[in-house]
């Protein structure tokens, strides 16, 4: 590369085998870039897990960073993230070429240390607005926390406005960017999948139902939660399954959803690593991302890599990811879910028919890590001349 024996890239945000997007796309695109590329990770973690040490893996070294939130005051763990992992910058011995960050408090630790004046790429998972702020709002509005929900949306909207360039996943997020911070450059760079993991395996298929996520209103996990009531009662031998260790909701919430009917057929398996994933991809025979309101879920495209008959809703840029391959719901409405469940089961050869699998397969392709992950290396080393 003209200028450069090595591009140093500096990533702020989260790194793991975990099934969380933003750590999926770090991990995945940073092992995916050329080897003249050094990359060093400073990555947020839970003060718990305290055996969470920093490594090196071929081209790329992870510094862990200890965060938490202040005792007692719920969301704020976005400014103790930042006033952290701004003091593991400022002692950080690397010299970048660019940074990448992946939050608005990774953004603004960036800022407050000395690398701010070296170009940066912020990757936007989600604008905190519309849908997002109005649901935060209703659930923190008794709370002094919504203060700091006002103060994070302020932070997102000035990150878009100072970053050197702003990557998000899907045309309308783009979109709803501009019309927040219309100066600002914006590309498009989806999330992907990794194709040589995710496969159709050759392993019978149990009578499961899938989830993977958080467990969250905003993913619509207690709509798929009261859809299994009518489920249960015509195909009683079909069990739910519910993966996913951030519980923005307590179990109880979701038990009240629930029936006598369904008790005994919905698992919360709590948190997997990514590892894991494909077994249990192996063994379910539907997909289901009942979401209210979200972007690109890499865990459905793994699923639909997988070959599994897929649903998910028709929300907001959704028909632009998944029209045509994953059948679809209106958002926040169980019977829908219900019957388009039951019509799945029904006909299950049929959605699980050859040229089907194919059709969901070759969508995955498209967004396999290496295609992502060479995206990204174009951009980073333009940025970096």
């Amino acid at each position: 590369m003209p200028g450069y024996q090595t591009l140093n890239l500096l990533v702020v945000g989260p790194y793991g085998e975990t099934t969380s997007g933003p750590s999926r796309v770090i991990t995945e695109v940073v092992h995916g870039l050329s080897s003249d590329i050094h990359v060093v990770v400073v990555s947020p973690k839970k003060r718990r897990d305290v055996d969470r040490r920093g490594f090196v893996d071929g081209n790329v070294e992870v510094v862990y960073q200890a965060c938490g939130q202040v005792p007692g005051v719920p969301g704020s763990h976005n400014l103790v993230e930042i006033l952290r992992l701004a003091s593991r910058l400022r002692r950080l011995e690397y010299k970048p070429n660019l940074v990448w960050v992946h939050s608005e408090a990774a953004f603004w630790a960036y800022w407050l240390s000395k690398f701010r004046r070296t170009p940066c790429v912020a990757t936007i998972h989600g604008v905190f607005g519309d849908f997002y702020q109005r649901e935060t709002m209703l659930k923190l509005r008794a709370s002094p926390s919504h203060l700091f929900s006002s103060l994070m949306r302020w932070l997102q909207k000035t990150e878009f406005r100072k970053a050197s360039v702003l990557t998000t996943y899907s045309d309308y997020l783009g979109q709803l960017i501009l019309a927040i911070s219309p100066r600002s450059r914006v590309v498009i760079i989806p999330n992907g999948v990794n194709t040589t993991r995710f496969q159709p395996l050759n392993e019978p298929r149990e009578k499961i139902i899938l989830y993977v996520g958080r467990m969250a209103a905003i993913k619509g996990v207690h709509v798929l939660v009261e859809s299994m009531k009518k489920v249960a009662r015509r195909f009683p031998e079909w069990r739910l399954w519910l993966v996913g260790g951030a519980l923005d909701q307590p179990i109880s919430f979701f038990e009240r959803f629930m029936d006598s009917s369904t008790r005994q057929r919905i698992e919360f398996l709590g948190a997997i690593s990514n590892a894991e994933l494909p077994g249990l991809l192996s063994r379910a025979s539907i997909f289901v991302m009942p979401t209210l309101r979200d972007g690109f879920e890499i865990a459905l495209m793994e699923a639909m890599a997988s070959g599994i008959p897929c649903i998910t809703t028709a929300a907001y840029e959704r028909k632009e990811l998944y029209g045509g391959y994953a059948e679809s719901v209106p958002p926040n409405n169980p019977d829908a879910l219900a019957e388009t469940l039951m019509r799945i089961i029904q006909d299950y050869g049929s959605y699980d028919s050859s040229s089907a699998r194919k059709t969901r397969i070759d969508r995955a392709r498209q967004f396999d890590w290496s295609r992502i992950a060479h995206k990204y290396e174009n951009l980073f080393r333009g940025m970096a001349r």
